[in-house]
This record gives structure tokens, sequence and C-alpha cells, in this order.
């Protein structure tokens, strides 16, 4: 049972990530948070509009001035796991529960999956706030910590006694990744390195010994392939769009200098009309 965040996901790969994460060969349950108005009439529609969402998303932070590192992200990804098989319903109502405590105007897909033998929920973080628009700003003590009290709030909701192994194993793995920074920086060949501390849950792990996870890996590759082609399509469309808008307003503009043009030409006229109907009326005075 653990909870893990990704900060800085492939911003190119909002969309397909999407389209992962609420597959139906796994997905169970779709769910949104402060995103009410994507669900759906089922879970079919529900996840074209997530797909659309992540999409257009994507595109908008895409044309967006961003600084500093140079990308736009566009969201955070996170996996929260259970022990055992739980109601799709229940689990989800209990990631949003906690999302709410933690986070509560991000705005987020939940995609519940039942595929293993412990339920896990997937959530889609949108990178802005609900209240504001601005950029979603988790602090560095509380993202850090964030794991320990799900694992609390798990503990108090199921009965178990997590908490204490959940951080023996989380110190142990933060020693060995300083003691291998350290290795590295001084020279140490690749197989002298310090191992990574074993964990029950490791992908490496699970494919080697499942042959079911690298065919579900296999489609998921699939499933990614397919929703990059889906973003690549939208951003042709978008192009698209813009051009017959760059057009539009180019003709418009046109129009515009030559109706300001017209104008001009029509107060000049005024003026001239003028003048003559004034000396018209001195030349008939003078000639009485």
């Amino acid at each position: 049972m653990i909870v893990k965040h990704v900060s800085k996901p492939n911003p190119r790969a909002a969309a397909a990530h999407m389209v992962y994460i609420t597959r139906t060969s796994a997905c169970a349950d779709i769910d949104f948070y402060n995103l009410d108005y994507l669900r759906g009439a089922d879970i079919v529609e529900s996840r074209a509009n997530a797909i659309a969402f992540a999409e257009t998303r994507m595109i908008e932070e895409a044309h967006k001035k961003h600084g500093g590192c140079g990308v736009s992200k566009n969201h955070l990804r996170a996996v929260f796991s259970f022990d055992r098989k739980i109601d799709a319903a229940e689990a989800c109502q209990f990631v949003k529960d906690f999302i709410a405590t933690e986070l509560p105007n991000c705005r987020c897909v939940l995609a519940t999956h039942s595929d293993t033998d412990h339920s896990h929920v997937h959530v889609f973080y949108d990178i802005r706030t609900a209240d504001t628009g601005n950029k979603l700003q988790i602090p560095d003590a509380q993202y850090k910590t964030m794991d320990e009290r799900y694992c609390c709030a798990y503990d108090k909701r199921f009965g178990t006694n997590y908490l204490p192994d959940h951080i023996a194993l989380k110190s142990e793995t933060a020693r060995w990744k300083h003691a291998y920074a350290k290795a590295k920086a001084a020279g140490v060949s690749k197989e002298m390195l310090p191992e990574k501390p074993k964990r029950a849950a490791d992908r490496s792990t699970g494919v080697k010994s499942h042959e079911l996870v690298e065919n579900r890996i296999d489609r998921n590759k699939f499933a990614n392939a397919a929703g990059q082609q889906s973003v690549t399509n939208t951003h042709n469309q978008l192009n698209s769009g813009e051009r017959e808008a760059t057009r539009f307003e180019h003709e418009f503009r046109e129009t515009l200098a030559s109706s300001e043009r017209l104008q001009q030409t029509i107060k000049s006229l005024d003026r001239s009309n003028e003048r003559t109907f004034e000396r018209t009326g001195i030349d008939r005075e003078l000639s009485r």
C-alpha cells in the first residue's frame, strides 16, 4: 500500500496518459474532482470527456508563456494503492476525500483500476487550480510527506498498521539514494554502485515474473500510441483553425483599412463642398 506522485511527467504525453489510465480493460470507474461538468452518462462518455479535456489542456498550456525550465508543464500524476480488492466506488471516494483535505482547490480525474489483486486509483491532476486558475503549488514539505498522511488515513480507515513499516522503507530508500549519488560522483563503476533495495511492487520484478503484466504493458504501448495520434490530429485541427482565423483577421483588417480610407475621402469631399459653398456665397454678396 503506497501513494506515488510524479511531479514532472512528460508535458507532451498528457492525453496519452489519460488514454492509458482510463482504458476499459483495467478501469472500473472514472470520477472527477472539481471537474463535475466532465461526468458523462456512463463510463464510456466520461472517458471520452476526460481524454478530450487532457488534449485541450495540453494544447492550451503549450500556447501559454512559461519561463525557467523551458517546459510547459500541464499535469501531475499519482497512484493511490490499496492492500486488497475493494469496491471501485469506495476506493475512489476514499482517495477523493484525501485529495479534498490535501489539495482542496485542485482539479483532477480519478481512474480506479480493479485489474490486479490490489485495487488502485490513478489520479490526473490538472496544473491549474479550480479557484484562481493559477499554477498548482504544493510546498516541498507537504509534497514529501503526503504519502505518510495517506498511510495514516489508510490505517485509520481499514484498521491496519502500515505507517511504521512505510516510514522505515522510505528511510531505507533515502539512504540508498544518498549512497548511490555519492558513489556515482566518486566515479565508482556501474557494477559496483549500491544496489537499490528490493520492493514487492517494483515494476521490473513484475515484468520478469508475470507474463500477463508484459501483455498488459504491450497493450498500454498501443494505447499510448493511439493517444499520441489523437493528440497529433488535434494539433493539426488547431493549426488549421489558427490559419483560418489568421486569414479572416487579415481580411478583416484590410476591410477596416478600406473603410477608414473611404471615411477620410468622404470627409475630404464634405470639407471641399463646404469651402465651395462658402466661396459661392461670398461671390454672390460681392456682385450685389
